[in-house]
């Protein structure tokens, strides 16, 4: 198309170029059967922004940081993703707490997705002034929806609880979808965990977000051995100064057999219900030519 407009010939000749370009706009991109969900990891940073998609509806949950003004994840990372799975309607946004590193791309997001929803456990003045989404109402644990045959609970926090920050405040949801599920954990802490666990509130998952990117706060033994994942994500930045993941968390995992799948070092990851044990990774399916060690493109574990 490009090559037909450039030509020096008249414009008749050189219009229907403009017909070979449609398809730069028309990305129909390749949903999920009914019942089915897929889910996406994406390479944010030191942040949290998971994708999850059924056959006609899409969840985000977290928006990944906010890096200076006018600048963060939401439009360098979410909304090309988006834009390449053909999203077209985004349906609801989940923001898990009120941290720049899990809501400072709403606002971007807002802006390009207005006809999504707000499930949030930050106070009702601020994710008005921030996040930009008009119809937005508090997380409860009890929450429950069903999209194309797909379940969506969320999990904490209890109705009624006051947890001591925000971090213990997150929104912690369970999909589910023929027989294989994830667990989205947001900040939460140990004594929450833990709390969660007494209550009988936590399920079983086939995959867990590491809870706070995998800091040594987070991923109790109560957490781990209730929910009994086969792997967990660990969304973080790359050399983060933070630490994160903990050694001493990656231990735990490590002696329950658990495999850990880190954005930091894999790039975004790709999991569908259809084969609960196997992630893709985008920097082994899309190597650049300085990555040393390349490994195949569809890992089982």
């Amino acid at each position: 198309g490009v090559l037909a407009l450039a030509l020096p010939w008249n414009w008749r000749l050189r219009a229907p170029g403009l017909l070979l370009l449609l398809p730069l706009a028309s990305n129909p991109g390749t949903a999920p059967e009914t019942g089915a969900m897929e889910v996406w990891f994406a390479d944010v940073g030191q942040g949290m922004a998971v994708v999850v998609r059924t056959a006609r509806h899409t969840l985000l949950y977290d928006t990944g940081p906010r890096q200076a003004p006018g600048v963060d994840a939401g439009g360098r990372v979410l909304l090309p993703l988006l834009h390449s799975l053909g999203v077209r309607r985004l349906d609801r946004v989940v923001v898990s707490h009120d941290d720049s590193d899990h809501a400072g791309g709403a606002a971007t997001l807002a802006r390009a997705h207005p006809e999504a929803d707000l499930l949030t456990s930050a106070p009702p003045d601020a994710a008005a002034a921030r996040y930009g989404l008009q119809q937005r109402q508090p997380c409860t644990a009890g929450q429950h929806w069903r999209w194309d045959g797909v379940d969506f609970r969320i999990v904490s926090p209890p109705p009624g609880d006051a947890p001591s920050s925000d971090n213990a405040r997150s929104c912690v949801l369970h999909v589910a979808a023929r027989g294989a599920s994830v667990l989205l954990t947001g900040d939460v802490d140990q004594p929450q965990e833990r709390a969660l666990q007494r209550a009988d509130l936590l399920p079983y998952a086939d995959v867990l977000l590491a809870p706070h990117h995998g800091s040594k706060t987070s991923s109790s033994e109560a957490l781990l051995d209730t929910v009994m994942p086969r792997a967990a994500v660990v969304q973080a930045g790359y050399r983060n100064p933070h630490g994160h993941p903990h050694p001493a968390v990656l231990a735990r995992y490590a002696e329950r057999g658990i495999a850990v799948w880190r954005t930091d070092q894999q790039g975004a990851l790709r999991w569908r219900d259809s084969a609960p044990d196997t992630f893709i990774a985008w920097r082994d399916a899309k190597p650049h030519y300085w990555s040393a060690n390349v490994k195949p493109a569809e890992v089982s574990r």
